[in-house]
């Protein structure tokens, strides 16, 4: 069975003899291994621990099969346990398939006696065969969060810290990350860090500390290019070079981000009741990127349609400047740029 909160995992425990736990959710993880480990160790199991990095399937064999004279129930926990970690189809390729299948039958043949755990860091492969043997057989923890789940979570980590944050500075945090659910724990922490004994967040702050992707770096520059405010573009223009960004990738999405600001242009003009997710296929977006139609609109409308579309012819001169070496300066070919665009 495969369970997404609290309560339903506690229920899981009492009757299933493997246990994956793992997700986004850092909180709701910590909480059901200390609920794990309350509920194994009350009832009088033997706890050994491994780590799945420094572990051989020999290691995890022994550790199952080899009992105590005096106590013969035992936990066996596997902590990042990483191969079952979500990844790309190419990162797939180098998984040691024998390992997978050696797993799978030690899952199949676990003893009565022995709960067998395993914890990862982060977003489980639920296609993986060993998440969909344990899916079947046993209890599958998977705690995330959603993009509409986040600026909720985000207020209630604030306010655990005794912290306040409005609205406006949880949703300026939530776009500097780019909505990741995986920066949200380090960066949220910088963040109250950084505030120490200041009970409110503030945009200054979230600007002076947190570490903003690149896609939120160019969103804030093309907002600065529409306000005319030259000195702040080209100072994200110098955050991203100084952060080893190349050039031409730069200007590729600012490039890429005057052709949204078009798209949403004309989307809003000529077919105001299209919907979210065919806005997004027409911009070929990411489903999960539905947050950045609101920025979009806000964003069009510092520019109108020409300018954008001048803007875009003045991008294509600098990256044909750039690469035929016209312009073997590129940093210098994107600080005119951005003072071209700012006339």
């Amino acid at each position: 069975m495969i369970v997404n909160d609290i309560k339903s995992f506690e229920r899981e425990l009492q009757s299933n003899r493997v246990i994956i736990i793992g997700g986004t959710n850092k909180n709701d993880i910590d909480l059901s291994l200390k609920k794990a480990y309350k509920f194994y160790d009350g009832n009088g199991y033997d706890i050994r621990i491994l780590d799945f990095e420094n572990t051989s399937i020999d290691d995890i064999k022994n550790a199952i099969f080899t009992s105590t004279f005096f106590v013969t129930t035992k936990l066996v926990h596997v902590k990042n346990f990483n191969i079952i970690k979500a990844r790309t189809e190419e990162e797939k390729i180098n998984i040691d398939k024998g390992i997978i299948k050696e797993l799978v039958e030690l899952i199949r043949i676990v003893d009565s006696d022995t709960v067998l755990l395993f914890t990862i860091d982060g977003q489980i492969d639920l296609s993986n065969q060993i998440s969909k043997i344990v899916s079947e057989i046993g209890c599958l923890a998977h705690f995330v969060i959603t993009k509409q789940d986040l600026p909720s979570f985000v207020e209630k980590l604030v306010n655990k810290e005794y912290k306040k944050a409005g609205r406006a500075e949880i949703n300026y945090f939530l776009e500097s990350i780019n909505y990741s659910t995986q920066e949200v724990y380090n960066e949220l922490n910088k963040l109250i860090d950084y505030t120490l004994d200041e009970p409110k967040i503030t945009l200054q702050h979230i600007d002076d500390i947190v570490t903003k992707t690149l896609e939120s770096n160019i969103f804030k520059m093309v907002d600065s290019i529409g306000k005319k405010e030259a000195h702040t573009a080209l100072s994200i223009l110098n955050t991203l070079i100084n952060q080893k960004e190349s050039e031409l990738k730069i200007l590729g999405m600012i490039i890429r981000q005057f052709r949204l600001l078009y798209l949403m242009k004309i989307i809003d003009e000529r077919h105001k009741g299209m919907g979210e997710d065919e806005i997004l296929r027409n911009l070929s977006l990411d489903g999960k990127k539905r947050f950045i139609i609101k920025n979009l609109r806000i964003q069009h409308q510092k520019f109108n349609r020409d300018e954008i579309i001048k803007n875009i012819n003045l991008c294509l001169e600098t990256d044909f400047s750039i690469k035929s070496g016209k312009l073997q300066d590129s940093k210098l070919a994107l600080e005119l740029l951005i003072l071209n665009i700012c006339k």
